[in-house]
């Protein structure tokens, strides 16, 4: 066991809250895990700067987290600018770890002392963690993974207001309207919210405005 290492932190991430306990040298060394879950105080974070300060009060030499989608990111990222040391346990091999434990409970604060307990067994051999990506790769990977967040927010956005369109003045819903050579709002969206547009295509909207049927 490393003796640099006096405490290790297991964080189960969640989309709205996380969960994390410290679990001390002396702690996992002189008690069984099922012991364990009934002797240690268990955080509950919310992902703000305050769930982020929770975790650097706590001051772990190591943090483990299981990676999740994208709900580890912001406490990895965030604790590894702050120098601390983060491993990350694949789902699977958490799940097996959990029933060794003697765990059958599937539930929050049970996955985050068993990332602690696996940190503190496997902690000096890296091979048992995720290989970590290079920080270049990992930035790409963010900003892939926001493009594609703003791309299917668009998507929807989008479909939504021809929906709409579709109902309040059909006689333009099918019309193509893209955003102009100088980067300005499309023709047809911005003479509907009232925003300036070519005088051209104001002029053919207003003449069709009259004869809709619709509800507009």
């Amino acid at each position: 066991m490393d003796g640099n290492i006096t405490r290790v932190c297991g964080i189960d991430c969640g989309s709205d809250k996380s969960v994390a306990v410290a679990v001390d040298s002396c702690d996992y060394q002189e008690n069984d895990p099922v012991d364990l879950f009934h002797l240690l105080r268990f955080h509950e974070l919310e992902p703000d700067e305050y769930g982020l300060q929770t975790l650097l009060e706590i001051n772990a030499d190591l943090y483990i987290i299981e990676p999740t989608g994208s709900y580890n990111r912001k406490w990895t990222s965030n604790l590894r600018d702050r120098g601390k040391r983060v491993l990350l346990v694949a789902h699977e091999v958490l799940s097996s770890y959990r029933v060794v434990c003697g765990w059958q409970d599937k539930d929050d604060p049970h996955d985050a002392l068993a990332l602690a307990c696996y940190g503190w067994q496997f902690h000096s051999r890296p091979y048992k963690f995720n290989r970590e990506r290079d920080p270049l790769l990992e930035t790409v990977l963010n900003l892939y993974l926001v493009q594609k967040k703003l791309a299917t927010d668009y998507v929807k956005i989008n479909n939504r207001a021809r929906q709409l369109l579709d109902e309040e003045m059909p006689e333009v819903a099918k019309r193509k309207s893209t955003v102009t050579s100088d980067g300005a709002a499309p023709p047809l969206w911005a003479f509907i919210s009232g925003r300036p547009c070519p005088k051209r295509e104001q002029r053919k909207l207003t003449k069709i405005l009259p004869v809709f049927v619709s509800t507009a």
